[in-house]
């Protein structure tokens, strides 16, 4: 084999392309990590959002089902007061049951998710990370509690509208049995107390 001197230039562009290709793979590989971590929270929160919605959907349908119980009660002939008053308490625990489904379900789950995603990605990567991930943690928990207030107002929206309902079942009660009168007022009294 015969002797070849290789010119310096091209030495040490071979050396910079190396160099360049070795100095960028941290930062490459950060830039990946990050995408991924905020895909998959991107993901995780359209999966919250859904998931309130269609528990929202549910409450709806069951707060429309209980006043349509409570409009059909025919107060005048029956037993009056009592039969109202377990109409309007079965439509405020099926409601009282979902909320509590809804804030469970987001707080337990969601939360679990978020710190698995968090806990993975800080496992992952050494130092750089915890703040990135700090930040996405205040996020999501922010996020989190930004669901639990909307489920909450709407939950609170709900029984106002059953409370407007049963009052004015006991109303129309009253003037048709003005008897019964006094337990019927026992009744709004109640009602304004459902929580």
């Amino acid at each position: 084999m015969p002797d070849t001197v290789v010119n310096p230039q091209i030495t040490d562009a071979v050396t910079q392309a190396n160099v360049k290709v070795l100095g960028q793979a941290p930062a490459v590989g950060m830039g990946t990590i990050y995408q991924s971590v905020s895909h998959a929270l991107a993901v995780l929160y359209q999966d919250a959002v859904t998931s309130q919605q269609q528990l929202q959907i549910t409450a709806q349908a069951s707060l429309t089902q209980g006043v349509m119980q409570l409009y059909s009660v025919d107060t005048a002939s029956d037993a009056g007061p009592q039969r109202v008053e377990t109409a309007v308490n079965d439509t405020a625990q099926a409601l009282n049951a979902l909320a509590s489904t809804q804030n469970a379900q987001l707080g337990s789950e969601v939360s679990g998710q978020v710190k698995d995603a968090v806990n993975f990605a800080q496992d992952k990567v050494l130092g750089a990370i915890g703040d990135f991930a700090y930040g996405q943690r205040a996020c999501t928990d922010a996020f989190v509690a930004a669901l639990e207030q909307v489920g909450t107002a709407q939950h609170r929206q709900r029984m106002q509208v059953l409370q407007e309902a049963a009052t004015a079942v006991c109303l129309s009660a009253m003037l048709k049995s003005p008897d019964q009168a006094e337990a019927y007022a026992e009744l709004l009294e109640r009602i304004k107390r459902l929580v």
